[in-house]
């Protein structure tokens, strides 16, 4: 017995909006957050150059600071990176899905899976810009203490 077309297709809709929700709504996020992560990045930038601008340091602290610097704004790049990938890696995983709820190849709820691979780069960005930024904070702390 097969099922009716009227039937067929409600579960082709069903599977489309499991799609939507687990994949395609992650990649929206995580674009959103990119951006959000993107526009930080500059207005803490120009911050940071503002200050460094209206205020004289020691030439020694002065490069230490810029260290520090230098590390945050890696962290952000990395922060950034950490979304972008992410977000490319879901979209092109709702897609493939999409694709195979067309032709067929995709009939149950059950065959639409996570694979563990989809975050894993995002885990390697996520851990390096977290270690990036306990090294900066710690670093941080340790030239204020210094002066």
């Amino acid at each position: 017995m097969t099922d009716k077309p009227e039937d067929e297709n409600k579960k082709k809709e069903h599977l489309y909006h499991i799609v939507y929700e687990n994949f395609a709504l992650i990649y929206r996020e995580h674009t959103r957050i990119l951006s959000s992560t993107c526009r930080q990045l500059a207005l803490g930038e120009g911050g940071l150059c503002w200050l460094l601008k209206s205020f004289t340091y020691g030439q020694c602290i002065s490069s230490q600071v810029n260290v520090v610097l230098i590390l945050l704004v890696l962290f952000f790049l990395f922060d950034a990176a950490q979304y972008l990938i992410s977000s490319i890696l879901y979209k092109n995983k709702a897609e493939e899905y999409y694709e195979k709820i067309k032709i067929g190849d995709v009939k149950d709820e059950s065959e639409l899976i996570e694979p563990p691979s989809l975050n894993k780069p995002g885990s390697i960005c996520f851990t390096i810009k977290f270690s990036i930024l306990v090294f900066a904070s710690i670093y941080l702390i340790f030239l204020i203490l210094k002066i």
